[in-house]
């Protein structure tokens, strides 16, 4: 069943792995009229926050790849979770992943420092949501 995430009729913090998405059921996100599918919870708070945010113009899931070297020296690629455009113009690019995966996976740190550096280059803003600000968003 497709949930309604800009109305508000469910509870983000149930957890699951995968929810499908009618892009059709959403006002801000750009994805093109595809069906989106979600891989935690976190990303459908997130969803509900974009959403719910005035500053945000539209949002992308899933925009890019970006190049990163992994902790065996190896390049890899990695998909960010969220970009999005903010009314005054401003860039946003969001990666949203529970803190004990940063903690303890070298390889997402690795692939947060490229994101930084690509967004530094773009002059974009770069931000990592954990349960700590999809909390408090």
């Amino acid at each position: 069943m497709i949930k309604k995430i800009s109305t508000g009729e469910w509870n983000p913090n149930n957890h699951f792995k995968h929810e499908i998405i009618n892009v059709k059921d959403l006002t801000k996100c750009d994805n093109k009229g595809k069906t989106i599918c979600l891989k935690s919870s976190y990303e459908s708070k997130a969803i509900k926050i974009l959403e719910n945010d005035l500053n945000v113009a539209y949002y992308i899931y899933e925009p890019f790849d970006i190049t990163y070297i992994n902790s065996e020296e190896k390049e890899r690629s990695y998909i960010p979770d969220f970009l999005a455009k903010h009314v005054d113009g401003s860039t946003l690019l969001i990666e949203v992943k529970p803190q004990r995966l940063m903690d303890r996976i070298r390889d997402n740190q690795l692939k947060q420092n490229s994101c930084e550096i690509y967004c530094n280059l773009k002059g974009w803003k770069y931000e990592l949501w954990t349960e700590e600000q999809l909390n408090y968003i």
